[in-house]
């Protein structure tokens, strides 16, 4: 296996950690870890791009979601509620690293009207924190 191939495949794990519906956690980033021989900067920054694009997925999933169920009158009190995530949802991304909580909160602030922009760069910075964190702690 080639280098291109190695990285498109912690893009790819990435991409999917990220998403709602897996419960997993990265795969290949530990692995890459710890067999070492990689440059771990290039490994934070492709894996922070997947997870970026899942948490993209998740964020415009949450206002799909919402709008479903607006149309069939299920959700009650939103606006009460959703205004204070989408008030605190730079402070609600700092929770972000969590597996699987972290997508479920990108989709709630999507669903809340938080901007994407506003999220988006506080996402990748926590993530970039917890897989720099990681990276020292297997290394």
């Amino acid at each position: 296996m080639n280098l291109t191939e190695i990285y498109s495949y912690l893009f790819a794990d990435s991409v999917i950690t990220s998403l709602i519906f897996p419960l997993h956690s990265s795969l290949v980033y530990p692995v890459m870890l710890m067999f070492g021989g990689y440059n771990i900067p290039i490994i934070i920054a492709i894996a922070i791009a997947g997870l970026a694009v899942g948490a993209i997925g998740n964020f415009y999933l949450g206002k799909i979601l919402l709008s479903v169920s607006r149309y069939d009158g299920n959700i009650r009190n939103e606006n009460e509620y959703f205004k204070y995530i989408k008030s605190f949802s730079p402070y609600i991304m700092l929770a972000s690293w969590i597996p699987f909580i972290g997508a479920l909160l990108v989709a709630l602030t999507g669903a809340a009207g938080a901007r994407l922009l506003k999220i988006l760069p506080i996402f990748m910075i926590v993530n970039a924190i917890y897989y720099s964190v990681l990276g020292v702690i297997i290394s």
